[in-house]
């Protein structure tokens, strides 16, 4: 944004937002031309160099059941050094299944009437530095599956949106997770007593 004029002593200041979508060592570079009282056109560019570090720490585990339910686990631990809410951790299945998140409670306002659902963790879970905070989410598929069949499965991708204790909001949405079909034998044993 274009500044018309700048008077001796005064100083402008503009906060300027970019989304960051790769780790690693990042250069700001700022740019200002500018003409003097004479008319002389000036310009200058000053480089500032910062780290972007991991903030969160995914792990993921799949837990299959006997009626080709499956069930998946997400430890999600805050590995920055400050406080962080988190506002939401939503799984985004993919075509092959159906989400249910176990995460959440329905609420009700009046007896019988449910008005909705709210988190587990209540509102705006708190993360302090390490602390890590477990996910679960049951999985349906569409369609049956053979299970004599071993294939990797896309199953979806985790969206996880939180806030830093300034205030500022972040999002990590994963890669596509996959899950490996286990053979389930044609024979069960059952030992009764």
């Amino acid at each position: 944004m274009p500044v018309a004029k700048l008077d001796p002593e005064e100083s402008f200041d503009q906060v300027i937002q970019h989304e960051v979508k790769e780790l690693g060592t990042h250069i700001l570079v700022c740019a200002v031309s500018y003409a003097s009282l004479t008319g002389e056109k000036m310009y200058f560019r000053k480089f500032f160099k910062f780290q972007v570090l991991k903030p969160l720490d995914v792990k993921t585990k799949f837990y299959n059941a006997m009626d080709d339910e499956v069930f998946l686990e997400a430890q999600v631990q805050n590995i920055t050094s400050s406080p962080m809410v988190m506002e939401s951790v939503k799984l985004e299945p993919s075509s092959a299944y159906t989400v249910k998140d176990l995460n959440v409670i329905p609420v009700e306002q009046k007896i019988g009437e449910e008005t909705g659902t709210k988190s587990i963790f209540g509102q705006g879970s708190y993360m302090n530095p390490n602390d890590t905070r477990q996910y679960l989410y049951r999985l349906t598929p569409v369609a049956p599956t053979d299970k004599n069949i071993k294939v990797a499965n896309v199953v979806g991708k985790l969206d996880i949106v939180w806030r830093t204790a300034f205030g500022e909001r972040g999002r990590l949405q994963t890669s596509q997770l996959q899950r490996v079909v286990c053979m389930i034998p044609a024979v069960q044993l059952i030992i009764t007593l």
